[in-house]
């Protein structure tokens, strides 16, 4: 069995205002499509941990490709 390590960023901040305010910038810096794609991720993620079903995300994504015509 191997080990996967990863190395995640992070920032100590002085209080959670300033978390808060760091979390908006970042997300706000995102194009639309990287924003996409890190919903997608976190969907994976969520998926994998509590075997929920990707099911849903292809519909939802079916749906949305279907009304683009």
């Amino acid at each position: 069995m191997s080990t996967v390590t990863r190395n995640i960023p992070f920032r100590i901040f002085k209080d959670h205002d300033a978390a808060d305010r760091a979390d908006d910038e970042f997300y706000a810096s995102l194009t639309g499509d990287q924003r996409v794609d890190l919903m997608i991720e976190m969907n994976r993620v969520f998926a994998e941990a509590f075997d929920a079903p990707e099911q849903r995300l292809r519909r939802v994504y079916r749906i949305v490709e279907s009304a683009r015509g």
